[in-house]
């Protein structure tokens, strides 16, 4: 047999542009690769540099397109991760916020904290030894950066404000962990470690940090979420614009 009956078909002119097409769908996707939608250009650049590279086509502008489309198409993934993180941050903040306005009102049961290891805070014995005192819960965890500065304030806030009571939750640690954290004279208040039997709603407080102030007839009055500054949490404990 002749050696052009054994060469390889050359291609035919109808899929001669192909590495220049490939070429464009990898820019496109490397384009749009921040919005996410890259991800379609840069599986139909790799597959189609595939198909071309199998029927014979070689050269720079194929392999450049292909490089391309596979660098949109990883950025395309990418983006859609971070995107997918972001919204569902939003979403989460957005049911905390919710939350928070829902608490609002809502009339505290009975419940007993075991303080600083050694002093058992009952709710009840407290309403009636403190008829006029606010209550002041606040959760944090040193797994959460934030929650140093919001210790310090929340504690430097309530010194001197003779009708609140402030007490720390820290659900997720130990005091051993909390002197890592925020040092050993840090912390500056009572604070009830470890896993706590809590009333409802308080028991499904999930940011952190999140303050809970708590009027003197029982109820919910503000919850604050975040990091607050000493001169609103004064204000706060002092009841200024509040109502229960």
């Amino acid at each position: 047999m002749s050696e052009a009956g054994t060469a390889s078909p050359a291609p035919t002119r109808r899929v001669t542009n192909l590495p220049f097409l490939v070429g464009i769908l990898g820019l496109l996707a490397c384009a749009l690769s921040p919005i996410v939608i890259g991800l379609l250009p840069g599986a139909l650049g790799v597959r189609t540099a595939i198909d071309a590279r199998r029927i014979g086509f070689r050269g720079w502008v194929l392999y450049s397109g292909l490089s391309l489309s596979a660098i949109g198409l990883a950025a395309s993934v990418l983006s859609a991760i971070l995107w997918g993180g972001s919204l569902a941050t939003i979403l989460l903040s957005r049911d905390v916020e919710r939350e928070a306005v829902v608490w609002r009102g809502r009339e505290i049961a009975n419940f007993s904290l075991q303080v600083d290891d050694h002093e058992v805070f009952e709710y009840a014995q407290f309403r009636r030894e403190h008829p006029d005192h606010r209550l002041a819960l606040h959760f944090w965890s040193s797994e959460f950066a934030p929650c140093q500065a919001s210790v310090a304030n929340a504690a430097e806030a309530a010194r001197g404000v003779d009708s609140l009571t402030l007490i720390g939750i820290a659900p997720e640690d130990s005091p051993e962990s909390a002197r890592a954290f925020l040092g050993t004279d840090a912390i500056g208040m009572r604070t009830a470690f470890g896993a706590q039997r809590l009333p409802s709603p308080l028991d499904t407080a999930g940011a952190r940090p999140t303050t809970v102030i708590i009027h003197p007839c029982g109820k919910i009055e503000l919850v604050l979420l975040g990091v607050r500054n000493r001169e609103e949490l004064r204000r706060v404990y002092l009841g200024e614009g509040l109502a229960p």
